[in-house]
């Protein structure tokens, strides 16, 4: 069919030029928003995922070169592989991207469209893309429906098809006429200020300044003070997988030399948790109550309503200590902290450190298909012990040498699924190799894969050891170990 009237004729490499602006486009609003979210991966793992995007968008645009397709379709195309990619099933990923592929064939059926430069064209339709890979799923979620793969994917292709109908109508009617590079410039600005919202929009954990009377150096109580006390969470560890506790494998040395160089080392053979899960279990360690009584548990009228919060009346421990003049500190990974109201309360510092969750868009799902192995630590989100241990010591040093005792909290997550235990770990305790996936553990899996991941947990264990024998060397360089 014939362009319409007044539209330009494509020339020959029009639609490599749309579709590899989009993918730098695209790669661009997933850094912004990573560094939005305080994702501190290496550069390679950014460079990586925007080649892998890059590289798709290649393929497709030299296909579409050669077989002379127009830019508009050529985005289509690149857009349907994007989000079919992006599912983890085939069942799921072919009717996702033939959906949005529809959706964006449609989209080219307007004039604004056809008439883009390639460059504009590519940038709206990166814009889109990011907007429906982050919020196309909260449709679900909105509707109570959280997880529901079908209705996320329905979201996600019905909020992608408004946006390619109506940024490019936007664009071409801004009153401003400007050259093809500023309008590209200011379509990937807009993007990104949006994408920097998680950055404006601090929550309880979230909050990096410190405040005024931070490190006071004025001591909080008469007379004598006590001890300084640490309460380290290890998030998922089980007590039958350290070598302490007589297990096999050398998965805790440095706990073991911890006990046996201090005479008055304790080890409980016997413990147990208030809950099965996070949330009330941190909540049961900090107030003393059962879940019953300090509410921090999942609705049980069989709502989708949660309650995630310790109730105001019931004081905390990091309350009753700061009340007795501690310097109240907490770093932690697992983000139900978080989301879990009042587990902040009494704190002087309350923070999440920072994050290595994946990136969100097409390259990162790109390296899970195809490149498993290579940067798998990625899949494994949440922040490691070397993060959680920064953020804890700059947090420590500042009150170290003041009058008041330390009361520190630590929650480390590295023995949680999915297990991508960091070199010089993975492979200790089992054979690895790149083509290897990071993955939780499931009853569906065969032995063999279960005693693979098996031991893939113990090597998760034994780097959160050796993580806490450094933080407990700093402890001690600090003189914080003598009191």
């Amino acid at each position: 069919m014939p362009p319409p009237e007044g539209s330009p004729t494509p020339a020959r490499g029009d639609a490599l030029r749309a579709v590899t602006s989009a993918a730098l486009g695209l790669s661009a609003l997933e850094s912004a928003y990573a560094w939005a979210e305080r994702w501190h991966h290496a550069p390679a793992y950014f460079a990586l995922s925007a080649g892998l995007t890059l590289a798709l968008a290649l393929a497709v645009g030299l296909a579409a070169t050669l077989f002379t397709l127009a830019p508009s379709v050529a985005l289509a195309g690149w857009v349907g592989l994007c989000l079919g990619l992006d599912c983890p099933t085939l069942e799921q990923a072919w009717p996702c991207g033939a959906a949005a592929l529809g959706v964006a064939l449609l989209a080219t059926r307007t004039g604004c469209v056809r008439r883009m430069p390639p460059a504009v064209l590519g940038a709206c339709t990166a814009l889109a893309l990011a907007t429906a890979y982050l919020k196309g799923a909260s449709l679900a979620e909105h509707a109570g429906r959280k997880g529901d793969v079908l209705l996320e994917s329905s979201g996600t292709v019905l909020l992608l098809g408004a946006l390619l109908f109506v940024l490019p109508v936007l664009v071409e009617r801004f009153p401003l006429r400007l050259a093809v590079a500023p309008r590209v410039a200011a379509l990937l600005a807009l993007g990104c200020l949006c994408a920097l919202r998680p950055r404006l929009e601090r929550g309880d954990g979230e909050q990096r300044l410190p405040p005024p009377d931070y490190a006071d150096s004025t001591p909080r109580a008469s007379g004598d003070t006590g001890p300084s006390v640490f309460v380290l969470v290890l998030d998922t560890v089980r007590a039958d997988h350290l070598s302490l506790y007589g297990y096999g494998r050398d998965t805790s040395p440095e706990l073991a030399r911890l006990v046996q160089s201090r005479p008055n080392a304790a080890v409980f053979p016997r413990a147990f948790a208030n809950g099965t899960w996070t949330v009330p279990s941190h909540a049961s360690l900090f107030t003393g109550r059962l879940p019953n009584e300090h509410g921090a548990h999942f609705s049980l009228d069989g709502s989708v309503r949660v309650g995630f919060g310790i109730a105001d009346a019931l004081p905390t421990l990091a309350e009753r200590l700061q009340q007795g003049g501690y310097a109240t500190l907490a770093g932690y990974a697992n983000h139900w902290l978080r989301s879990m109201h009042g587990m902040g309360r009494g704190f002087d510092r309350y923070l999440r450190a920072s994050d290595r969750d994946e990136l969100p868009f097409v390259g990162e799902a790109l390296r899970q298909r195809f490149l498993p192995g290579v940067w798998w630590e990625a899949t494994k989100g949440c922040a490691r012990a070397s993060d959680v241990n920064a953020t804890l010591l700059s947090l420590i040093e500042p009150w170290s040498a003041g009058p008041n005792p330390l009361f520190v909290f630590a929650n480390y997550v590295d023995a949680h699924g999915p297990y991508a235990p960091p070199a010089p770990f993975r492979g200790r305790f089992a054979p690895w190799s790149r083509t290897e996936r990071s993955e939780h553990l499931a009853l569906s899996q065969t032995m063999e894969r279960r005693d693979q991941l098996m031991a893939r947990y113990d090597e998760e264990i034994a780097y959160l050891d050796h993580e806490l024998g450094l933080f407990f060397g700093a402890l001690e360089r600090l003189g914080l170990l003598e009191r």
